[in-house]
């Protein structure tokens, strides 16, 4: 489940996790509720969801004022395979605690011990937001 996910830059693992896996990839705006349980369209067949493997920030949904039939926080007939409220710690939290040649070298704020040669990257933000790369001048 992902905005608009024909429109994102990670569109080739949604297809290839498609044709690999069989999971379909669906935007949030297009699911449907019926009580407990949620559907979706697809080649004119209603198809149950039993199970959302979520990347929708919650965030985003509300910025961009996109209209769902559900709520996140709604008593729902699914099982989450990563809710809403895991996605940052999993993804930016965990950061300073990776050490891998393929893992940007990170650290918290309050960790930071020279600020100027830092790029500052908001823990709770998504695809560059918040980012400012502007270097100040020494005088």
């Amino acid at each position: 489940m992902e905005i608009e996910p024909l429109h994102q830059k990670t569109l080739p693992d949604f297809l290839l996790t498609e044709k690999m896996l069989g999971i379909t990839t669906v935007d949030v705006a297009e699911i449907q509720k019926n009580r407990k349980r949620l559907f979706y369209q697809r080649n004119g067949r209603r198809n149950p969801i039993r199970r959302i493997c979520n990347r929708v920030i919650v965030d985003e949904v509300i910025r961009r004022n996109i209209q769902t039939s559900f709520r996140f926080t709604d008593d729902l007939d699914v099982e989450w395979a990563g809710h809403p409220n895991w996605l940052f710690r999993m993804s930016k939290y965990s950061l300073p605690f990776l050490q891998h040649e393929y893992v940007p070298r990170t650290q918290f704020l309050d960790d930071a011990p020279d600020l100027e040669n830092c790029i500052l990257k908001p823990l709770f933000s998504f695809a560059g937001l918040g980012i400012n790369l502007t270097r100040r001048s020494r005088t």
